[in-house]
């Protein structure tokens, strides 16, 4: 039994031309590439082995090609795995902590350090948010100009609820994510 051939749209063959050039990942170009041989004629064991991909990988793009269109056949399918443990929020935060200046008698944080800050810190919900910018919108406490984060974060300190299983990897992680150095 011969394999129906796959005949792309003109539109199809001129997109994938472009999607072929430029810096795309490589299992993008390598459906699109697969799916402009197919185009040609060849089989997909053939394409298999010129992308340096599986048989199975080939017939997936085509397959999906068929039934969605050239944009189902070169999209990233969402994986599976872990869900994340920390929002932006807590991220966010810890990266501020992190260029904000240590504690007093400390010449720069550690990952210990920030491990115990974050083990103080909250999650937010949208009331203590919104009491926050209050906060930050209304008068500075007396002597001051302005609100700094530090009286910010002071006084909202026990309004809130925490986040205690942020450890000492969850920080390295997140500070690597993010491109913060601790020296």
């Amino acid at each position: 039994m011969q394999p129906i051939p796959l005949v792309l749209a003109k539109k199809d063959v001129v997109l994938l031309h472009t999607r072929t050039q430029g810096k795309k990942s490589m299992r993008t170009l390598n459906r699109a590439r697969a799916l402009l041989l197919l185009h040609r004629g060849q089989r997909e064991c053939e394409v298999a082995r010129a992308l340096g991909v599986e048989r199975k990988t080939v017939w997936r793009t085509k397959k999906r090609y068929r039934e969605g269109g050239l944009t189902a056949a070169l999209a990233e399918r969402p994986r599976s795995g872990q869900p994340r443990k920390y929002t932006v929020r807590h991220e966010t935060e810890l990266v501020a902590h992190a260029c904000s200046s240590p504690p007093e008698g400390r010449k720069r944080w550690t990952l210990e350090l920030l491990s115990e800050k974050m083990q103080q810190c909250r999650k937010y919900t949208v009331r203590h948010e919104t009491e926050l910018v209050a906060h930050a919108c209304s008068s500075p406490p007396e002597g001051r100009k302005r609100w700094t984060l530090e009286l910010l974060s002071e006084r909202m300190r026990y309004k809130v609820a925490g986040c205690a299983t942020m450890n000492r990897e969850s920080i390295r992680l997140m500070l690597k994510k993010t491109n913060v150095s601790l020296g």
